[in-house]
Parts: structure tokens; sequence; C-alpha cells
């Protein structure tokens, strides 16, 4: 099967996938209360994904480096259609399992689809086909929530989590079809993390700004009604603040075939993280911060990407471990950036604190470029 066309199935699992994973996010605040939930409750069942997949990434990637893709990625999708069979039970402990083992699946799938694209685009076009991947999965995510919350409204939360099942199904199939024969074309059995690669500072540096994305991330989401407030709108218009950002990144991943040689470059990460920085000290309120909301998703996702292409390059052989390193980054990140500003810094707002985490952002994207720039990665070297 040629590359393009194992690509494209591979996004078309992504966004299916995705779609059914949105819609069931967006109906469990209220399937969690339903079964007799508290806030707190609705937290922890939510919050159980990203514990789980931050753990799994690294050794699922290990996994899929030995045993190839070829049947963990479909399992991982096909899988969660016993997930959503533990949904339909409709009890908090049934949902908070569900949850966990979605984590462990996630890790399956993600670590082998990106380690698998990685490997097959060796010598270039690493980033455009990453950038479609993603796009996709942010596609499906962007859509299933509006047509969760549809579904719910006439027919229930069992009839979204039956969606989940079917999509998954759907999605192992296409992965299917994309990854047969892949072992045979000598994609397993090398295994194991080349430890050197890991000293290396421009590889220790994309991990950094990989966990610094995630608690950017983080933030926004979680102090989305204030940074509403500050654009302009009622503090019930977090959603749309967040969908101006994730609607910002799915353009950039799209966009990434285009783009593929500037976003490679060495200078990319400074001059990017520049003008995110730059963006939001300089309009922190009214449209001027909802246009640098924008640039923060555009460059996000960019930066998403060409991480993965970074560390899948640099650790030649492990690419599926180089993945799961990269997305243990970001959901560490995630995981514990609201948490942090909380603890450390709770007077500051929530504008004042996106600012600060861009500072971050834009000195580390800084040692970022010079560390390649004296490694010698040039351009779209390993990308």
């Amino acid at each position: 099967m040629g590359k393009g066309r194992t690509v494209w199935l591979l996004s078309a699992a992504a966004f299916l996938y995705m779609a059914g994973v949105g819609a069931t996010l967006a109906v469990f605040p209220l399937a969690v209360k339903a079964a007799g939930g508290s806030d707190l409750d609705v937290g922890v069942v939510i919050g159980a994904w990203s514990l789980v997949y931050l753990l799994a990434n690294i050794p699922a990637g290990m996994l899929l480096d030995r045993a190839g893709p070829s049947r963990l990625v479909p399992l991982g999708f096909s899988m969660n259609a016993v997930v959503a069979a533990l949904y339909l039970g409709g009890s908090i402990p049934l949902y908070l399992a569900g949850r966990g083992l979605e984590g462990v699946f996630e890790a399956l799938i993600w670590t082998g689809v990106f380690g698998y694209t990685a490997k097959e685009n060796r010598g270039g076009g690493v980033l455009a086909s990453f950038g479609t991947v993603y796009g996709s999965m942010a596609l499906g995510f962007t859509l299933g929530p509006a047509v969760g919350s549809a579904v719910y409204e006439a027919l229930g939360a069992n009839a979204v989590f039956l969606g989940l099942a079917a999509l998954s199904l759907a999605a192992g199939a296409a992965s299917w079809a994309a990854l047969r024969g892949v072992e045979a074309r000598g994609f397993s059995g090398r295994g194991g993390v080349p430890l050197g690669a890991l000293r290396r500072p421009f590889v220790a540096l994309s991990v950094a700004l990989a966990l610094l994305v995630g608690m950017f991330e983080s933030n926004l989401v979680s102090y989305s009604p204030g940074i509403a407030g500050a654009v302009g709108l009622s503090s019930g218009g977090g959603g749309y603040v967040l969908s101006l950002y994730y609607l910002a990144g799915l353009t950039a991943q799209f966009s990434l075939r285009f783009l593929e040689g500037a976003v490679g470059s060495t200078a990319y990460p400074a001059l990017a993280y520049a003008a995110v920085l730059a963006s939001l000290a300089l309009m922190r309120s009214g449209p001027g911060l909802a246009a640098a909301v924008a640039v923060a998703g555009f460059v996000d996702a960019a930066t998403t990407s060409r991480i993965q292409a970074r560390l899948s390059g640099a650790l030649e052989g492990a690419e599926s471990t180089a993945i799961g390193l990269g997305n243990a980054a970001w959901a560490l990140g995630y995981t514990s950036g609201a948490p942090i500003h909380a603890a450390l810094a709770p007077s500051v707002g929530p504008v004042e604190w996106l600012v600060v985490m861009a500072a971050f952002m834009a000195f580390t994207a800084v040692l970022l470029s010079l560390a390649e720039r004296g490694a010698g990665v040039a351009g779209d070297e390993e990308l």
C-alpha cells in the first residue's frame, strides 16, 4: 500500500475514534451526575484518563517498537468498544474503570500510529504526515461534542456510548487495512531506548517544550471562563475561547503540508514563541486577546507535530518510544499545569498567568533553536 493511502486510512481511523471520544466527553458530566455523582466525581472520572495515559505512554511505545503496530493499533482502537460497554453500566466505578482503560488503549494507538508514520516516512515528509493525522484527530474531537450533545438530548447517554463502540470498531477496521503486513517490511523487533539520544540537548529541550505546551493548554482550559471575561464575553463563553484555540490548531496541522520547511527550520521555535509571547503580552483584553489565543493555538499545534517528528528522528529504531516520551511530557504538563498555578501563584490572574507560561515557552524555544543549530540539525533533515 502506498504511503499516502496509508496515512489517509490512519487519519480516517483517528477522525472516527476522536469523534466518538469527543461525543462521550460532552455527556460525561451529565451521566456521572445522573449516577449520583458530585462535581468532584465528575473531575475524578474525566481526569482518570490523563493520569493513566501519562503512565502508559512510554511502556506502550517500547512494546510497539518490539511487537509492531499491525495488531496492537487495531486492537487499541477496537478495545474501546469494551470501554463503551463499561460506560453502559451507568455507575461511577464503571465510568472510572472505562476512563482508565481508555488511557491505556490510547497510549497503544498513538504511539503505534505516529511511530509507524515516522518509520515509514524516514528521510522526509514526517512532519506533513503527522499534521494530517493530528489534524484529523482534532477535527473529530471538534465535531464530536456537538454531535454527542444532540444525540444525548434525543436518545440519552447510552446512545452516545453505543456510538463510541461503533466508531471504535470502524477505526479498528480502517487501521487494520492500513497496517496489514507492516512487520513483514521490517517495522518491528528493534525495541529498546537509545539512551545516548536522550542526553542530546535538543532532545531534552524538545521534551521540556512539550511539557510546557501541556501546561499552557491545561491553564487555558481551566481558566477559560476568566479569559472569556477578559475578551469581553460572559463567563459562560469559555467554550468559545477553547474552540478558537483548537480551531487554530486544526488549521495549523492541516497547513503543515505547505509549511513543512518553515516549521522544520531551526529558527522556528524561537520565532514562533516570540510571537506568542508578544501577542499575549501586548493584547490582554478584547478582540486582541482572542487573536493572541488563536496565535497560541496555531503555534502549539504545529510545535506538537514538530516535537514528535524531532524526537522520532533522534531516536531512530525506537520511534514509538520517542512518541510515547513526547506524549508523556505533554500529559504531565496537562495534568499538573492548573494545580501548579493554584499552588504557586493563586493571586495571579488567568491572562497574566498565560503570559508567564508564554515567557517560559519562549525561553525554552530559544534554547531549543540554539541547541538544534549547535547539533547541526538543519531544516527538514529529520522531519
